[in-house]
This record gives C-alpha cells, sequence and structure tokens, in this order.
C-alpha cells in the first residue's frame, strides 16, 4: 500500500512540473494544460483518500 501511493504521489508531482512548465510557455505541453489539471486533481484525491486509509489502518 505504501508502494502505491508513493508512485502516485509522484505522478501527482509530475503533473504539476509538467503544468508549471506549460504554464512558464513550454509550447509542447501548451496543448496538455487541461489534462494535467484534470489529472493532478484527481491523483491528488486518491493519495489524500489512501493517506487517510493507509493511517487508519495501522
Amino acid at each position: 500500500m505504501r508502494g502505491i501511493i508513493f508512485l502516485l504521489e509522484l505522478l501527482f508531482l509530475l503533473s504539476v512540473v509538467g503544468l508549471i512548465a506549460s504554464s512558464l510557455g513550454l509550447e509542447v505541453l501548451k496543448d496538455w494544460k487541461v489534462t494535467l489539471i484534470i489529472t493532478a486533481g484527481a491523483l491528488f484525491l486518491i493519495t489524500t483518500i489512501l493517506r487517510k486509509q493507509y493511517k487508519s489502518s495501522t
């Protein structure tokens, strides 16, 4: 469970970095801006729920 949470947090971090890069003007990521926002939001919610479940189970 801990490994899954770590992997999802890493993907969230990559989504946020990509979102920042697209905001700063990286042309390749400009088309992916909405997708990165949705992905980052979903990963944040999933990791928050999983972290709470993991803490309550230990």
